[in-house]
Protein backbone atom coordinates (compact mmCIF):
# COMPACT_ATOMS: atom_id res chain seq x y z
CA UNK A 1 0.00 0.00 0.00
CA UNK A 2 2.87 2.37 0.76
CA UNK A 3 4.91 1.53 -2.33
CA UNK A 4 2.15 1.42 -4.97
CA UNK A 5 -0.24 3.91 -6.43
CA UNK A 6 -3.70 3.78 -4.90
CA UNK A 7 -5.31 2.15 -7.97
CA UNK A 8 -2.64 -0.56 -8.25
CA UNK A 9 -2.74 -1.22 -4.53
CA UNK A 10 -6.52 -1.49 -4.72
CA UNK A 11 -6.22 -4.11 -7.48
CA UNK A 12 -3.70 -6.10 -5.44
CA UNK A 13 -5.96 -6.00 -2.39
CA UNK A 14 -8.96 -6.98 -4.56
CA UNK A 15 -7.09 -10.03 -5.92
CA UNK A 16 -6.16 -11.03 -2.37
CA UNK A 17 -9.75 -10.53 -1.25
CA UNK A 18 -11.02 -12.83 -4.02
CA UNK A 19 -8.62 -15.54 -2.87
CA UNK A 20 -9.64 -15.12 0.77
CA UNK A 21 -13.36 -15.31 -0.07
CA UNK A 22 -12.83 -18.86 -1.36
CA UNK A 23 -11.75 -19.97 2.12
CA UNK A 24 -14.53 -20.72 4.56
CA UNK A 25 -14.33 -18.85 7.83
CA UNK A 26 -12.33 -15.93 6.45
CA UNK A 27 -15.07 -13.34 6.79
CA UNK A 28 -13.18 -11.19 9.26
CA UNK A 29 -10.15 -11.02 7.02
CA UNK A 30 -12.30 -10.18 4.00
CA UNK A 31 -14.04 -7.41 5.94
CA UNK A 32 -10.71 -5.75 6.76
CA UNK A 33 -9.55 -6.12 3.15
CA UNK A 34 -12.80 -4.53 1.99
CA UNK A 35 -12.14 -1.58 4.33
CA UNK A 36 -8.64 -1.30 2.89
CA UNK A 37 -10.04 -1.13 -0.63
CA UNK A 38 -12.60 1.49 0.38
CA UNK A 39 -9.89 3.69 1.85
CA UNK A 40 -7.86 3.40 -1.36
CA UNK A 41 -10.83 3.90 -3.68
CA UNK A 42 -11.69 7.39 -2.47
CA UNK A 43 -11.01 10.45 -4.60
CA UNK A 44 -8.15 11.27 -2.24
CA UNK A 45 -6.92 7.89 -0.97
CA UNK A 46 -6.55 7.66 2.80
CA UNK A 47 -3.36 5.61 3.06
CA UNK A 48 -3.10 5.70 6.89
CA UNK A 49 -6.63 4.32 7.15
CA UNK A 50 -5.83 1.71 4.50
CA UNK A 51 -2.68 0.67 6.34
CA UNK A 52 -4.61 0.37 9.59
CA UNK A 53 -7.26 -1.83 7.93
CA UNK A 54 -4.54 -3.90 6.26
CA UNK A 55 -2.80 -4.39 9.62
CA UNK A 56 -6.12 -5.59 11.04
CA UNK A 57 -6.49 -8.01 8.13
CA UNK A 58 -2.99 -9.38 8.75
CA UNK A 59 -3.72 -9.77 12.48
CA UNK A 60 -6.96 -11.62 11.69
CA UNK A 61 -5.11 -13.84 9.23
CA UNK A 62 -2.46 -14.73 11.79
CA UNK A 63 -5.13 -15.48 14.38
CA UNK A 64 -6.96 -17.77 11.92
CA UNK A 65 -3.75 -19.56 10.96
CA UNK A 66 -2.85 -20.13 14.60
CA UNK A 67 -6.07 -21.92 15.49
CA UNK A 68 -6.19 -23.79 12.16
CA UNK A 69 -2.67 -25.16 12.64
CA UNK A 70 -3.53 -26.16 16.20
CA UNK A 71 -6.78 -27.79 15.08
CA UNK A 72 -4.96 -29.68 12.34
CA UNK A 73 -2.46 -31.15 14.76
CA UNK A 74 -4.78 -31.73 17.73
CA UNK A 75 -8.29 -32.28 16.35
CA UNK A 76 -7.88 -33.71 12.87
CA UNK A 77 -6.44 -37.12 13.87
CA UNK A 78 -9.31 -37.72 16.31
CA UNK A 79 -11.92 -36.59 13.80
CA UNK A 80 -10.46 -38.89 11.15
CA UNK A 81 -10.59 -41.86 13.55
CA UNK A 82 -14.18 -40.98 14.44
CA UNK A 83 -15.20 -40.70 10.78
CA UNK A 84 -13.57 -44.04 10.04
CA UNK A 85 -15.44 -45.66 12.95
CA UNK A 86 -18.88 -44.39 11.86
CA UNK A 87 -18.30 -44.58 8.11
CA UNK A 88 -20.26 -47.82 7.67
CA UNK A 89 -23.10 -47.05 10.06
CA UNK A 90 -24.21 -43.42 9.88
CA UNK A 91 -25.48 -41.87 6.68
CA UNK A 92 -25.67 -45.09 4.70
CA UNK A 93 -28.10 -43.66 2.16
CA UNK A 94 -25.75 -40.78 1.40
CA UNK A 95 -22.83 -43.05 0.56
CA UNK A 96 -22.14 -43.54 -3.15
CA UNK A 97 -21.70 -47.30 -2.75
CA UNK A 98 -22.53 -49.71 0.06
CA UNK A 99 -20.52 -52.75 0.99
CA UNK A 100 -22.20 -56.04 0.07
CA UNK A 101 -22.66 -56.95 3.74
CA UNK A 102 -24.41 -53.65 4.54
CA UNK A 103 -26.57 -53.77 1.41
CA UNK A 104 -27.83 -57.28 2.27
CA UNK A 105 -28.66 -56.25 5.84
CA UNK A 106 -30.58 -53.19 4.67
CA UNK A 107 -32.42 -55.13 1.98
CA UNK A 108 -33.36 -57.83 4.47
CA UNK A 109 -34.81 -55.45 7.01
CA UNK A 110 -36.89 -53.56 4.41
CA UNK A 111 -38.20 -56.55 2.46
CA UNK A 112 -41.19 -57.61 4.56
CA UNK A 113 -44.84 -56.90 3.87
CA UNK A 114 -46.43 -53.98 5.66
CA UNK A 115 -50.14 -53.39 6.03
CA UNK A 116 -50.72 -49.80 4.95
CA UNK A 117 -54.53 -49.80 5.19
CA UNK A 118 -54.63 -48.10 8.57
CA UNK A 119 -52.63 -45.16 7.25
CA UNK A 120 -55.28 -43.88 4.85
Amino acid sequence: VNNLEAKKAELVVKALSIKMNKISGSRGISRHLRNTRRALRKRTPDKPKALKALASAIASFEKEMTWRRRAQSELLPGLMRYEEAIRDTIGLRLQPRLSRERALKIAACRSYHRDMTLRF
